[in-house]
């Protein structure tokens, strides 16, 4: 399986259900996609460890997280992510429309030699199943997990693939808030 596509979840039901959508229409259904709840709303420092105490369950061989506040782009996106993974990069970079933070990785940082916090996003990248899974504990932190991650994992990369896609959306900044009634 080419990839694993992780969502963590907290009291989000209809922009959930447009994830799961955005997910299902991929012409390319060579996925699994799991789902990490959070029924109570631990916050986001308990949600960052959610990766980590679920390390184990993804078993593609990409990792991706798109949480559920967020959508993929088009129905090809699983695509243009699988044809930039063809020569197994340990990490592929591609672009994400956070909304008023705009498109990241900003310009300026668009094959970065090194990364920069607030430069990135969780749903920027995806990076070979072995090497999340080592460094996954780099997410537990309350801000900038995936900054973290990148910053630990950087050094070593053999590989890396710039994706010049804009991959998915965030519905919404919500910062993880619930929905409220539309």
């Amino acid at each position: 399986m080419f990839l694993s596509i992780v969502t963590r979840c907290y009291k989000r039901p209809y922009m959930l259900e447009q994830n799961r959508k955005s997910v299902a229409a991929q012409t390319c259904q060579d996925f699994e996609h799991i789902f990490l709840v959070d029924d109570i709303g631990r916050g986001v420092g308990w949600a960052n460890g959610q990766f980590h105490r679920h390390r184990d369950e993804p078993r593609g061989d990409y990792v991706l997280m798109l949480d559920d506040d967020d959508v993929l782009s088009e129905p090809t996106a699983i695509e243009h992510l699988k044809e930039a993974a063809v020569n197994s990069p340990d990490l592929v970079m591609c672009k994400f429309d956070y909304g008023s933070y705009g498109i990241l990785p900003t310009p300026e940082m668009w094959q970065m030699k090194w990364p920069k916090q607030t430069h990135v996003g969780t749903s920027c990248f995806i990076t070979r199943r072995d090497i999340w899974h080592d460094n996954v504990q780099c997410f537990e932190r309350e801000i900038a997990g995936d900054y973290w991650f990148l910053y630990s994992i950087w050094p070593d990369l053999q590989h890396t693939k710039w994706l010049d896609f804009v991959i998915g959306r965030v519905q919404r900044i919500s910062r993880g808030a619930p929905e409220y009634a539309h």
